[in-house]
């Protein structure tokens, strides 16, 4: 995976607005419809295994040293930077094992940016989340001679010269203490980024957006010291202007104040909720592909 990104330094007039520029960059991201407060759809795909949580786990033998490894350096990281040594990694074993999916680390993204409909027009700069979860491109045309000259639509690829990597579809940003309210900032900016992308393959596809809005579509996770929390993200067409506005809500969270089994618990959990959201998004997706034309065609 390619993680250079060739860019300019912006004057100092013209600085992109980043999650440490605080309320102008909440404003920023409502001037982009992005819903700031959480509002929960109703009813909304809600996944099973939210009512099957076990009180008790069984920890693989082979996973207590990873597991010891990052309870050891939540206790005693000193800064930030440490803390993103282990943990990311940490997180993202399982998906070694989930070839149809590809994660990158720390990569910025490069695609269309949002477009401002309020006042606050600067840009925003574009994310780079710890984790980025996709679908390998690869996968999704499986049944097809794959054709490395065609590459699909421009939006499907957010990240600088990345071509495998296909429409995003969760993202996972690691703080300290403190943090976490900077971090749901950045993950409102990547999830909106990710449904518009979504959203619009659907929209060329279907030529409608009815069966695509009101549902989750896209997930993101913070992780502090203390807690783990994912949110659901999805779309809904105002009724007044046709506006398309982006919110989230509180989908689960974890404690991370005890040991190696709340630890595992995260890790599992967030398998399951890559998992869910990857089945959900998969079959629309292949059969979009389909009537695009683009499978047929390779």
């Amino acid at each position: 995976m390619d993680a250079s990104v060739h860019s300019t330094e912006p004057s100092a007039k013209s600085k992109n607005l980043s999650y440490l520029d605080g309320a102008a960059y909440k404003s920023a991201l409502f001037s982009r419809n992005v819903d700031i407060g959480p509002l929960t759809p109703a009813p909304y795909n809600e996944p099973r295994f939210l009512h099957k949580t076990a009180t008790r786990v069984s920890i693989p033998k082979k996973l207590e040293s990873s597991l010891n490894h990052a309870v050891a350096i939540r206790n005693s990281a000193p800064n930030e930077a440490t803390y993103h040594l282990v943990i990311p990694l940490f997180i993202t074993e399982w998906l070694v094992g989930m070839p149809q999916l590809r994660f990158g680390l720390s990569i910025q993204w490069k695609t269309e940016p949002l477009e401002s409909r309020g006042q606050e027009t600067r840009s925003l700069s574009m994310p780079k989340p710890d984790i980025t979860i996709g679908f390998n491109w690869r996968s999704l045309i499986e049944d097809h001679c794959y054709s490395p000259q065609f590459i699909g639509p421009q939006y499907v690829f957010p990240i600088s010269g990345d071509f495998e990597t296909a429409l995003p579809f969760f993202s996972l940003e690691v703080k300290l203490d403190g943090t976490e309210q900077q971090a749901r900032m950045q993950n409102l900016h990547a999830a909106a980024l990710m449904l518009r992308n979504l959203r619009l393959f659907f929209q060329n596809a279907h030529g409608s957006t009815d069966e695509f809005d009101t549902k989750v579509r896209v997930l993101t996770a913070t992780m502090t010291r203390d807690q783990v929390d994912v949110y659901g993200h999805w779309t809904h067409c105002s009724s007044t202007d046709s506006a398309i506005w982006y919110e989230h809500f509180l989908m689960y969270s974890w404690s991370l104040l005890g040991g190696k089994e709340e630890f595992y618990r995260v890790r599992k959990g967030l398998e399951a909720f890559c998992s869910w959201i990857a089945e959900e998004n998969h079959a629309w997706i292949v059969s979009s592909l389909g009537k695009m034309g683009i499978a047929s065609s390779m």
